[in-house]
């Protein structure tokens, strides 16, 4: 049987039932949901336990970070003598939130901080040198980078040789030449400690306030007039980062993202509470999803359509007002930001269609002047979405072009970057076919001549057929589990939620249910596939397949043997239902 939707499926691994039944044993956990979490590495009893119940001392140690010693020594000099400190943050939600965090945590404690962000247009991504210049005029002797400084070695050797002392946070890959600054943090860097990596800026700047807080306090620092802060205030900020930065949520980041929700449904801070309200989220259970598509993308849009700054403003005023009028701001922002993705996302299709390069290339590569570099990453992750490709999008002006890089889970694009910047020779960012590059291997981003774009394509393409095949370019269903109709219930439905929040390498699991016939399909509002699948015994499930009714009669599918790929939920549709029953949100299905 093939699948509607063309995608391969993939059967879940065998597993260990021995393994299942001892943790059936020590856990009152559903043996649907143990066969998940093992499958998933999830396999002994302390890891069971701190996935199921992840705990705030389950956070590692911040000093294992490679530089945090250094990081911390100097920060506490500086809180400690009031000299001026300076966060430079990036214009991206994972800047922005990790900037503000910072700068809530060092107000606290009564350090004398400000803040620079980057305009995407008028200063480019990373560390500016003007910029540096201005904070060395203002005062500032300490500059703490996050989410960015990782690749930008002449700007932090020109602020160490002139009395800044450079504390680089990031979580990008490290490139060959790392600048030399006062400390490093980055989990990343050749002989880290830190038991998980995978950690965003953001999560790299909550660890670096976690160690300053932990020194000062053994040095005396906080009395009974200073108390320290309280650390749980600043995982809302953790959590927005790590969810719009796309990070998997496992280990650290589950942590954050588990209790950052739960913060944020009870915050009292303004600017949290008018970015949940203008979101459309307030008054429910806030989820991981309610991040990445209603508060991340407010918090982008000012960095992509206009100036980060006023996500910094917004995440850390404290007066009402202001907060509720810089929410409506970023509002309108993203409405706007998604009119010109729009146009953009038409424009790129166009491109790829007309020049077939479906038919000629393995890799998408795009450009056209006049399109808003704010968007062309949103852009590269939609193409991505439509023809499986890594694909990079790049805004042309002035000569240069300057592009955002997605790909598929097969491809490194990060890499690619490499071999394409000078093929073989391990060459570092100064060197070579672009001006910059940085990135990890799932996102990246990229600024060249625009008369290397046809060099950059080429190469880039050989080194995706290189480390490719043609299955690669086939989108997997991957399932988690394989049941019959009659163990869709209530009971596991519920279950099922204590692996919340979901997200990278934490996905919803996927059930392929078997052993089912198609009663009474139809089709909804000319688009929506709804069936009862019902089994030999009379059990049946309710089946909702969103977008896919389209161009089909559903009268022929009645009767005929199915196998059913998706999620399982509650549908709580009418909203007044007090028993919401079970349904299974469709995926993908095959007929026999």
């Amino acid at each position: 049987m093939s699948s509607v939707t063309g995608k391969r499926w993939v059967l879940p691994a065998p597993v260990d039932y021995q393994l299942v039944r001892s943790l059936e044993a020590e856990f009152p956990l559903h043996r649907l949901l143990i066969e998940i979490l093992v499958r998933r590495g999830v396999s002994d009893p302390v890891a069971v336990d701190r996935f199921i119940h992840p705990r705030l001392e389950h956070l590692h140690d911040p000093f294992l970070l490679p530089g945090m010693e250094a990081a911390v020594s100097r920060v506490v000099r500086a809180v400690s003598g009031g000299e001026q400190i300076s966060v430079f943050g990036d214009y991206d939600v994972d800047g922005v939130t990790s900037t503000a965090l910072l700068l809530r945590f060092f107000r606290a404690i009564g350090a004398k901080t400000d803040f620079f962000i980057p305009h995407r247009s008028h200063d480019g991504y990373g560390l500016s040198m003007d910029a540096l210049k201005e904070a060395r005029n203002r005062g500032t002797s300490v500059v703490i980078t996050v989410d960015n400084g990782i690749a930008d070695v002449e700007e932090v050797a020109w602020a160490q040789a002139n009395g800044i002392d450079m504390i680089v946070t990031d979580h990008h890959q490290v490139p060959e030449s790392a600048p030399v600054a006062h400390a490093v943090v980055n989990p990343h860097l050749e002989g880290s400690q830190f038991p998980f990596p995978l950690l965003c800026g953001c999560g790299v700047a909550f660890n670096l306030a976690m160690a300053v807080r932990r020194r000062l306090r053994d040095q005396g620092y906080f009395t009974a007039g200073r108390e320290p802060p309280n650390l749980k205030d600043l995982i809302p900020y953790a959590a927005l980062g790590t969810v719009a930065d796309v990070v998997p949520l496992t280990d650290e980041n589950r942590i954050f993202v588990k209790y950052g929700l739960q913060m944020m449904e009870k915050t009292a801070d303004p600017g949290l509470k008018a970015l949940i309200q203008v979101s459309g989220a307030d008054g429910r259970e806030l989820s991981a999803r309610d991040i990445g598509f209603g508060l991340a993308p407010r918090l982008n849009a000012a960095g992509r359509m206009s100036f980060a700054r006023d996500g910094v403003e917004l995440l850390t005023t404290t007066d009402e007002e202001k907060a509720r009028e810089l929410a409506r701001i970023l509002n309108d922002q993203n409405s706007e930001r998604r009119s010109v993705e729009a146009q953009i996302l038409t424009e790129a299709v166009e491109l790829v269609e007309a020049n077939g390069l479906l038919r000629d290339r393995k890799a998408i590569v795009v450009w056209k002047e006049g399109w808003h570099p704010g968007v062309i990453g949103i852009v590269a992750a939609r193409l991505v979405d439509k023809y499986y490709r890594p694909t990079v999008v790049l805004a042309v002006e002035d000569g240069k072009a300057k592009g955002s890089c997605r790909t598929i889970p097969t491809y490194n694009i990060y890499e690619g970057l490499r071999f394409a910047h000078q093929p073989g020779s391990g060459a570092t960012h100064g060197e070579g076919l672009f001006e910059s590059f940085g990135g990890h291997k799932f996102a990246a981003g990229l600024t060249l001549e625009t008369g290397r774009l046809s060099l950059f394509y080429d190469r880039l393409d050989q080194n995706v057929r290189k480390w490719t095949s043609e299955e690669s370019f086939t989108p997997e269903l991957r399932a988690d589990a394989v049941i019959n109709v009659n163990d869709v219930t209530p009971e596991l439905v519920h279950e099922l939620a204590r692996l919340k929040p979901f997200g990278v390498m934490n996905e919803p699991p996927v059930f392929i249910v078997q052993g089912g016939q198609i009663r009474w399909p139809k089709v909804l509002k000319e688009a929506h596939l709804k069936f009862r699948l019902s089994d030999p015994t009379g059990r049946s499930v309710d089946v909702i397949g969103f977008r896919m009714g389209e161009g089909i009669d559903a009268a022929d599918m009645n009767g005929r043997a199915a196998e059913v790929a998706g999620y399982l939920e509650l549908n709580h549709y009418p909203p007044d239902n007090p028993s919401p029953s079970v349904q299974i949100r469709m995926l993908d299905y095959r007929l026999s």
